[in-house]
């Protein structure tokens, strides 16, 4: 009985501790427009800190978090700030496409390249089926309907 709350309350501390790796702390210099991440960041946990190590209240900036752009809206006396803030996964902010992108052509003037309006003027040598000797017919019989008479 032991063993097995022990192995819950293992499992559930790993749990905790597997989005760990999303979360992010940064320490720039204050400026207007600072650029927190270059992917989305998510809403839910984001801190931003003086250098004093004092949390700024929510009204002294804003946040673009789909661009992940911080914005301040009044003077912060401070010169630097710590912010802490937690990004999205990889495989939500990575891009998909049903082709690559890198095989489309951009729209010039070289058309004829793409493709060839004469014959391939190379003949093929070889015979199919070169050294088969057969004897008879080779026919297959079609029957409509069904043989249940």
């Amino acid at each position: 009985m032991r063993q097995t709350i022990l192995v819950i309350v293992l499992l559930i501390c790993q749990g905790t501790f597997a989005q760990d790796g999303l979360r992010r702390s940064i320490r720039v210099a204050k400026s207007d427009s600072i650029a927190v991440d270059s992917v989305s960041i998510n809403p839910s946990y984001i801190e931003v800190f003086s250098s004093e190590g004092t949390r700024l209240d929510q009204t002294d900036y804003e946040i673009d978090f789909t661009r992940a752009t911080l914005r301040f809206n009044s003077s912060v006396q401070s010169d630097s700030i710590e912010i802490r803030y937690q990004r999205y996964p990889e495989f939500l902010t990575r891009r998909y496409a049903n082709l690559d992108p890198n095989l489309i052509v951009s729209n010039s003037g070289n058309i004829d390249r793409l493709s060839s309006l004469q014959q391939a003027t190379t003949r093929r040598n070889s015979t199919p089926f070169q050294g088969l000797n057969a004897n008879g017919s080779i026919t297959r019989g079609v029957t409509i309907g069904n043989n249940q008479n």
